[in-house]
């Protein structure tokens, strides 16, 4: 039996409760290569995404729906990536879980952009900027021109820099 967005988003707003003001999470120097969506995700919470390689990305790189607030900041998308960066709660039907044509409908989230990112030919939708604009620890940015080449070096099996 498929499941109904009603009981996708009752499932949602459960874990709204449990997680809301809860989830604070740092992303910084991945390399996103060939994927679908999701490179983060994110409910209800903060994610700091700052100084990854995104390249060729189907869909939405980083998603921020559902009351999420993500602060996006010396990122570089290369390649065929369709959207960097969205707030739109809908998760587009070709990548939606469900069975619904219309994708996965919950509530916006919201984004700012810190420091400068490179978004290429991807494409920007940010629907409502937040209150997340900085973070409450130190931190330093790799350059935008360095980004990729840094990113590249650090990233496989057994390149983990401490």
């Amino acid at each position: 039996m498929a499941q109904t967005n009603m009981t996708v988003n009752w499932i949602f707003d459960s874990l709204r409760d449990v997680d809301q003001g809860h989830l604070h999470i740092t992303y910084h120097h991945n390399y996103w290569k060939n994927m679908g969506t999701r490179g983060p995700a994110g409910r209800f919470g903060h994610q700091h995404v700052y100084n990854n390689y995104y390249e060729d990305y189907l869909y939405q790189a980083i998603h921020s729906r559902s009351d999420n607030q993500v602060l996006v900041e010396g990122n570089v998308f290369a390649g065929n990536t369709s959207e960097a960066l969205s707030t739109y709660g809908l998760v587009i039907p070709e990548d939606s879980p469900n069975t619904c044509t219309c994708g996965d409908e919950e509530l916006d989230g919201f984004a700012n952009l810190g420091a400068e990112n490179d978004f290429g030919s991807a494409g920007v939708n940010i629907t409502q900027t937040g209150n997340f604009t900085k973070v409450d620890y130190g931190y330093t940015l790799t350059p935008l021109d360095m980004v990729k080449s840094v990113v590249l070096a650090g990233a496989g099996v057994g390149r983990i820099e401490v």
